[in-house]
């Protein structure tokens, strides 16, 4: 899993076995994401982790 929010982690997303962009991040990395979490605001990475590591 990869989690980025901005278009410099474009590659790293679509490396990734699952690739992850924050709800806030860029809309060009969130075209290449496997999954659109929630904001950073909202705990969107801890969201992103529980959701496909603990399936919550």
């Amino acid at each position: 899993m990869a989690i980025g929010d901005q278009e410099n982690d474009i590659k790293m997303i679509q490396v990734a076995v699952v690739g992850v962009a924050m709800g806030d991040g860029s809309s060009l990395l969130k075209d290449e994401a496997d999954f659109i979490t929630k904001s950073f605001q909202e705990n969107g990475f801890s969201y992103a982790v529980e959701k496909y590591f603990f399936n919550r």
